[in-house]
């Protein structure tokens, strides 16, 4: 599996940085060769740190969001090991697959927010509190902007975005967050010691009695009178605002819907005999590779992989002995097309379970 790093030590740096710029609707023209040499900067300094966990469950994805008629993404963090257990694949949903956000008429929008409502009252009884979520197909994720740089690399990159142009997208959102204090790594670090210390201070005030916390909290409103905010507004144009909130949260429901189930693809495998690299537990299997052997690289991320209890159970040997020439179980066998033809013609007299 590819880490963040990997595809760090390996982008294009221009790409990357047209990318990031996205996500700063206020950036500056003027600084851009300043930000782009952080960037190149920052990159360098990444490639050399040595001191990470590789091997870790978090896996980063995309986060896209649906606001002003566009499609923002940004990225948070979740566990391999909570997509495969609790992400569940759902008909209504992938009915839409072919409906883009354009496609969705304001006619559409409230009896697919009301499916939905009654998706999130199921997804409660058998996925609990916890993985119910905010719209179907949740998973519990987190922002990791706190996180240190060396745990951020080694955060797992989902395949399918490997070598497509969403990789820079997720890379720009990985560098957004991870200088979310600032570029320099020392400052950033006090900045997260601040920011820490005044959510302890939050946690003080909340235990304090009400009548002590009123002293330190103040409403919304009292907030808005003390800053001069006014809604001038009329009931119309605030009952459409709602609506177009409501229709923008569905279309948002629907991206990452879509992009969860292309990561709960990645990792889960419904093969019946082989299993991914990702599914690996030890050595003993076979490796089916793609390409030639170079005689060094071993468990490719693209590889499929066959144990070697399955394949004497299924007596897979005695077939590859007949049809391979020269077979060996203990040396790299290369299967050309016209052997594959073949392979797959002789399977015919054997058990359905080989073929």
């Amino acid at each position: 599996m590819k880490i963040v790093k990997d595809l760090l030590v390996t982008c294009d740096r221009q790409k990357l940085f047209e990318e990031f710029i996205k996500l700063h609707s206020d950036f500056p023209q003027e600084k851009s060769d300043e930000i782009f040499a952080k960037i190149g900067a920052l990159i360098d300094s990444l490639k050399n740190k040595t001191k990470m966990i590789v091997g870790a469950d978090d896996v980063v994805c995309s986060e896209p969001t649906y606001e002003d008629g566009k499609i923002c993404y940004g990225s948070v963090a979740v566990s391999a090991d909570d997509v495969r257990k609790f992400f569940r694949p759902l008909d209504f949903f992938d009915g839409l697959d072919s409906l883009a956000p354009e496609d969705i008429t304001d006619d559409m929008v409230e009896p697919l927010l009301a499916k939905c409502q009654e998706i999130f009252d199921k997804s409660v009884e058998y996925l609990g509190d916890k993985h119910s979520g905010s719209y179907p197909g949740y998973i519990e994720r987190y922002g990791y902007m706190f996180g240190s740089r060396e745990d951020i690399l080694c955060y797992i990159v989902p395949p399918h975005i490997i070598g497509t142009d969403e990789q820079y997208q997720l890379l720009a959102s990985v560098i957004f967050e991870m200088t979310f204090f600032g570029f320099d790594e020392k400052q950033a670090e006090q900045e997260r010691k601040k920011l820490e210390e005044s959510f302890e201070e939050m946690e003080r005030l909340d235990a304090l009695p009400p009548e002590e916390q009123a002293k330190h909290f103040h409403s919304t409103e009292e907030l808005e009178e003390e800053l001069g905010i006014t809604d001038d507004r009329t009931e119309e144009e605030k009952a459409r605002d709602e609506f177009i909130g409501r229709k923008e949260m569905l279309i948002t429901f629907l991206l990452r819907y879509r992009e969860m189930k292309k990561v709960h693809d990645d990792f889960t495998c419904e093969m019946k005999y082989f299993i991914t690299e990702r599914e690996r537990d030890g050595t003993w299997y076979h490796e089916w590779a793609k390409g030639k052997h170079n005689g060094e690289t071993f468990w490719s991320d693209d590889s499929i992989l066959l144990a070697v209890q399955t394949m004497r159970d299924v007596d897979i040997y005695s077939f590859f002995y007949d049809v391979i020439p020269n077979y060996d179980a203990y040396e790299d066998a290369v299967i050309v097309k016209d052997l594959w033809r073949r392979i797959k013609e002789r399977s015919k007299e054997y058990s359905t379970v080989v073929q």
